[in-house]
């Protein structure tokens, strides 16, 4: 168990990713990163109830509302409605809100499902439930025929960009 200071982004792509797990972990294998993200959840469920609350907030600053009887205006799947300038208000608000940093308390999930788990999980996943080995510059080859080049140069790991694409109602003008 550990703390680590993180921004609001990171903890919903972590969660994202923690989802996917267990849509994926037909099995139901209890392992030590199973135990991790279980402790993870429960015991940071304030901060993520919190942003949730942030989040819902947000969203009913910025909708619309009946000009007469301040009712909030929905579409027919009782999402909120946005003007253009406030869906624009509401996605800065929003980027602000992901920007945020919280300390998270961790829990080491260290165990022989995370090298199966794909790269792109492991980023979301470090320094929150285990720590990814950063990989150590290889030797280098030196010849005086020829010029000095590292033995192996494994490609760059693709980047993760959390979803922006949090808040998808209705854009309405009034």
């Amino acid at each position: 168990m550990g703390k680590v200071t993180i921004t609001n982004r990171k903890l919903v792509a972590s969660l994202n990713v923690v989802n996917a797990i267990f849509n994926n972990n037909t099995s139901r294998v209890r392992d030590k990163l199973s135990v991790a993200i279980e402790k993870f959840s429960k015991t940071n469920q304030g901060l993520i109830t919190e942003y949730n609350e942030l989040l819902d907030d947000l969203k009913l600053e910025y909708c619309l509302t009946d000009k007469t009887t301040d009712e909030i205006l929905t579409n027919e799947k009782g999402e909120y409605r946005y003007s253009i300038e406030g869906k624009k208000k509401l996605n800065e608000a929003v980027k602000d809100l992901l920007d945020q940093e919280i300390d998270v308390i961790t829990y080491n999930g260290s165990c022989q499902r995370v090298a199966t788990l794909p790269e792109q999980w492991k980023e979301m996943l470090d320094g929150i439930f285990f720590i990814v080995p950063k990989k150590e510059e290889e030797d280098i080859t030196v010849d005086e025929d020829l010029e000095m080049v590292p033995a192996f140069v494994p490609p760059p790991a693709p980047k993760i960009e959390a979803n922006l694409e949090l808040v998808e109602e209705t854009i309405e003008t009034n």
